[in-house]
């Protein structure tokens, strides 16, 4: 079951002075992509889920209950799509 608290939305600010790290492709293993990925062993997933409205109008009638019923429907399609997984 899903539980919202708060719908709310606005850009992501910018970021005044921002000095991220940029890595050179010798910093990274040079093992085949593939090779790499398929040893991989998640420890967890996480999926963010972005509902758009196409305009004003369909804002005044988004609702807490119909988004909650939205994110249900996809985390049960999630579930039944993991379980065909194994």
């Amino acid at each position: 079951s899903t539980e919202i608290d708060k719908i709310r939305s606005g850009p992501v600010p910018f970021q005044d002075g921002y000095d991220p790290n940029i890595h050179s492709r010798s910093e990274y293993a040079p093992l085949d992509a593939v090779e790499q990925y398929v040893n991989q062993i998640p420890l967890a997933s996480q999926s963010i889920y972005q509902l758009e409205v196409r305009n004003d109008d369909e804002i005044k009638t988004l609702s807490r209950t119909f988004a909650k019923e939205v994110l249900d429907s996809i985390i049960e399609e999630s579930k039944r799509f993991a379980s065909s997984q194994d």
